[in-house]
């Protein structure tokens, strides 16, 4: 006879592949993007604001449980929306902190979904909007350089 999984077995398996999906999504969005358009910065800024979100998120676990203050839930819902959601989730999953709270999850998938549904659109419908949103990021980029 095979192995069959138990249900709880099977959402976690669902789950855990639905997880690698979402974080691998918009890094696989901006490889593409940045080799379709020669533009690395939608790369390098996920790879580094998820890296600022997880620490933000070990931060802050490491403060509850010292009773220590807090790093506001906006700030890193802000720092998830700049783009640092797939460290965020990685975070959610890794030192379980924030994984729980029902309304947390409400905006922190929300953040996702936009991050997504842009992706999805500017990749497969019309990549004006995101053409225009790196042109003003390569201006900053410039000036701060300057």
């Amino acid at each position: 006879m095979g192995y069959k999984r138990s249900s709880g077995q099977k959402n976690k398996f669902f789950a855990s592949h639905a997880i690698k999906f979402f974080v691998f999504f918009p890094f696989l969005c901006s490889i593409y993007w940045g080799w379709q358009e020669k533009e690395p910065l939608a790369f390098i800024g996920y790879l580094f604001l998820s890296i600022i979100s997880f620490l933000l998120y070990y931060i802050d676990k490491k403060r509850a449980e010292n009773k220590q203050w807090r790093i506001s839930e906006v700030a890193l819902h802000i720092w998830e929306f700049l783009g640092g959601w797939p460290g965020a989730l990685i975070a959610q999953q890794k030192i379980r902190h924030k994984n729980k709270k029902r309304s947390y999850q409400i905006v922190f998938w929300l953040i996702v979904s936009a991050h997504i549904g842009f992706w999805s659109y500017s990749l497969f419908v019309d990549a004006t909007a995101m053409r225009m949103f790196f042109q003003v990021i390569r201006k900053f980029v410039d000036l701060a350089t300057f």
